[in-house]
């Protein structure tokens, strides 16, 4: 509704579809991020979901409303209301990702906000699977056993944590499982990064040394097709 029928003509599925007929049409092409980095727009939206539809749609909503509130929508939205209003949406959003799970994994939010909680944004495999030990007082034991591996596949089902397969300039970039047709697998060496849906949730810190972000490979690949 806030971009006056669009969504109802928009394959949300489809990156570029979305680019060409929403971000392009009301969005600025550049945001500075909370971290003082400028970024294109249309990442920085969708690095904060696992590209679900309805998660998109929400955000678009959100950051419509906030540009109404500050008088510019319609027909322009600002980058400083595409920040306000992804930020008052990202932990809503991360539980959302996580409720259709709870049905398998109990206390599935509970879990992770425990383990995960102010963890660093990327860091060794080895390190992750310590995280279980913080969620122990929460753990369910009776559905699953309290353990290294237990915790880091369930996170990686989730869409929680990801590989990292590569890196660019302004980018950490992160294999997540909800773009895979196979499980996710690490390597104790390796390096997994939370997806930035859940950095509200976890008060995950930042690296004042290092100001690239993680991004979902999905994203990056889309956008260079």
């Amino acid at each position: 509704r806030a971009f006056g029928g669009l969504a109802e003509h928009t394959d949300w599925a489809n990156v570029h579809a979305v680019r060409e007929q929403v971000w392009n049409r009301v969005f600025p092409a550049m945001v500075r991020n909370r971290r003082g980095v400028l970024e294109d727009s249309f990442w920085y939206i969708a690095r904060h979901t696992h590209l679900h539809p309805g998660q998109l749609i929400w955000l678009c909503n959100r950051i419509a409303q906030v540009a109404r509130d500050e008088g510019t929508f319609p027909p322009e939205i600002s980058p400083r209301a595409i920040v306000k209003g992804v930020r008052s949406l990202e932990s809503e959003i991360a539980h959302s990702i996580m409720a259709p799970y709870a049905a398998i994994y109990p206390k599935i939010n509970e879990v992770m906000v425990a383990a995960f909680r102010q963890a660093p944004a990327r860091m060794r495999v080895a390190d992750a699977l310590k995280l279980y030990r913080k969620a122990a007082q929460v753990w369910p034991r009776e559905y699953f056993p309290l353990d290294d591996w237990t915790l880091v596949t369930m996170a990686a089902e989730v869409g929680v944590i990801g590989k990292v397969v590569r890196h660019t300039a302004q980018y950490h970039i992160a294999q997540f499982r909800y773009h895979m047709d196979s499980e996710l697998t690490f390597e104790k060496e390796e390096m997994c990064a939370v997806h930035p849906a859940f950095y509200r949730l976890f008060e995950t810190p930042s690296d004042a040394a290092d100001l690239r972000t993680v991004c979902p490979v999905v994203i990056a690949e889309e956008d260079d097709d």
